[in-house]
Parts: C-alpha cells; sequence; structure tokens
C-alpha cells in the first residue's frame, strides 16, 4: 500500500490577488441523522439529508484579509485555496498541488469572520466563505488535482498590538483586542437536494473585546454600567517594520475606529501572585444600518 500524499496549507487566490494563509480547513458537513423507535437501544435507519452549506474556513494576516473582504459579507467571485504537497517535509516544486474552487456556475460569499493580536502578536483574521450550488444537486466545491502553487503576489504587511482610545481619552494598558463579527446566517435546502443554493443574511452583531493591564483605572472611565461613545474612540495597530527588524512603528498603522455605539466594562480580578487583568467591549452602532459601524482605515 503506498503512502499517503502529505500536504500543508499553501495560499489563497481572492480574483487575481494570490495571498499567504494559514489553518487552511474545507468544511464539507453532511446531514446526517438516525432513527430510534419501538424501545428499541439501537438505530434501524439513517437519513442522509444532504449537506450543510460547504465551506472554506482560513486565516490570513489582518492587511491581506481587510484588503481580499473587507468587513462585510459579499458575494466573491473567484476564491482558490491551495493545499502544498511536502515530501520530507519541503514544499515541492511543478504542478504536484491541490486547490479548492468552486464548481462551475455555483457562488461564493465570504466574510472576516473575526480578528485578533496579542501583546508580543501578529494580527490574524478568521475569514469564512460559504460555497452555494447553483441548482441544489451539484457540490459547489470542486477539487482539482496536479495544480502548480500560484506565486505571493506581495508579501504580507504585518501589525501588532497599539493604543486604546475612549472617547477621546487614550488609555494605557491594552494587552490584546479580539473582534468578533457575529453575522446570521440563515440557509435552506428545498426539493429533497443535498445542497443549498442560497441563504438570507439576517445581520451583523460585531463586538471589539479588549484586554487591559489596568482595569481599575479603566473601570473609572467606563464606570460599572459602561459608557455610551461620544467622540474618537479607537484601537490602533501598529506596524512591524520591514526588512526583518521586527520593530512596531505607528508608521503604516491600522486604526479601528467605531463613531457611534457603547463601551461596557467585563470582569477583571486576579488570583494571589498575579497580575489583575479586565477589558472591555466595544459594540457599535451603524449610522444607516447598511455602513458597517467600525471602520479600517
Amino acid at each position: 500500500m503506498p503512502a499517503p500524499d502529505k500536504a500543508t496549507t499553501g495560499r489563497v487566490l481572492v480574483g487575481a490577488t494570490t495571498y499567504a494563509a494559514r489553518n487552511l480547513m474545507v468544511e464539507q458537513a453532511a446531514v446526517v441523522a438516525q432513527s430510534l423507535h419501538s424501545g428499541l437501544q439501537m438505530p434501524t435507519n439513517l437519513r442522509v439529508a444532504g449537506a450543510e452549506v460547504p465551506r472554506l474556513r482560513f486565516d490570513m494576516f489582518l492587511d491581506d484579509a481587510l484588503d481580499a473582504f473587507g468587513l462585510t459579507y459579499a458575494e466573491v467571485t473567484t476564491l482558490e485555496a491551495y493545499f502544498a504537497k511536502t515530501s520530507s517535509g519541503v514544499v515541492q516544486s511543478g504542478s504536484v498541488h491541490v486547490k479548492y474552487g468552486k464548481f462551475t456556475g455555483c457562488t461564493i460569499g465570504a466574510h472576516i469572520e473575526s480578528f485578533g493580536v496579542d501583546e508580543g502578536g501578529e494580527a490574524i483574521a478568521t475569514v469564512c466563505a460559504y460555497f452555494f450550488s447553483d441548482d441544489g444537486a451539484n457540490d459547489p466545491v470542486a477539487r482539482t488535482a496536479s495544480v502548480a502553487l500560484p506565486a505571493l503576489t506581495a508579501l504580507p504587511e504585518v501589525h501588532g498590538i497599539g493604543v486604546l482610545t475612549i472617547n477621546g481619552t487614550a488609555r494605557a494598558g491594552m494587552t490584546g483586542c479580539r473582534y468578533a463579527a457575529n453575522l446570521s446566517l440563515v440557509f435552506q435546502r428545498t426539493d429533497g437536494l443535498p445542497y443549498p443554493t442560497g441563504g438570507v443574511v439576517s445581520g451583523f452583531s460585531p463586538v471589539l473585546t479588549i484586554a487591559h493591564a489596568d482595569p481599575v483605572a479603566l473601570s473609572s472611565i467606563i464606570t460599572s454600567k459602561g459608557v455610551a461613545i461620544s467622540s474618537t474612540t479607537s484601537v490602533t495597530l501598529q506596524k512591524y517594520t520591514a526588512a526583518g527588524s521586527g520593530v512596531l512603528t505607528t508608521t503604516g498603522q491600522k486604526t479601528i475606529t467605531v463613531a457611534a455605539g457603547y463601551v461596557s466594562p467585563v470582569a477583571f480580578g486576579g488570583g494571589h501572585g498575579d497580575l489583575v487583568r479586565g477589558g472591555c467591549e466595544i459594540r457599535g452602532v451603524s449610522t444607516n444600518g447598511s455602513a458597517h459601524p467600525f471602520t479600517v482605515a
């Protein structure tokens, strides 16, 4: 019996641009249920109802993810994920790799599901792409073997932790931040067919969660009940300098701003011999129900 091929996460093609990728996962969950009846303990029947929406989930550097997808949910014309074949731990050259993309006529919707960074880390985003069948029968995900690994269009820009500002006042002590889109999508299969052909976006509930090293001082600003956003409230993500020096700088940093919404505290405290930790949650509201409440510049 021949040994199985070895592969590792390669990269992602969005439109005409090839981006670096991490933790690439193809999720094709079959919906299978078992039937119990008549006081019996073991099932006598299986119901293979079809599949959940096949999806592709992967991690990207935040700057790349924002460039490719922004913060909203949208249809994507071209999205291909590449797994790189390896031998003895080395990525091979030539047309020996595997890619996953959409089947002819099918469609893809994608968005940034979350992103985050901790002190000393890199800002990484998780992207989720949903594949919809054209007719409910065709698997919308197409696998193609023996393909070349596309070259990266450019090396990614990398960002780290920065500064928290609440209502115009910078608050030193941020140790991490996490964004969650909390997007709700509703899908439905019909006519006994195995794949959904579309869905409904019922909305976002985006939240930015801040980890902070001085929650006592932070709580004096936002109080125990929180505070409404009345002026500049933002988080900066400083940029690591190029050429391998790896030093954070404000030049080229990202600024996440929320113009309206609410800042609320999270639980804080610590154990014996540990530092007190806490933070806050920032929830934004849209100006018109269509524009995302967070902007990134």
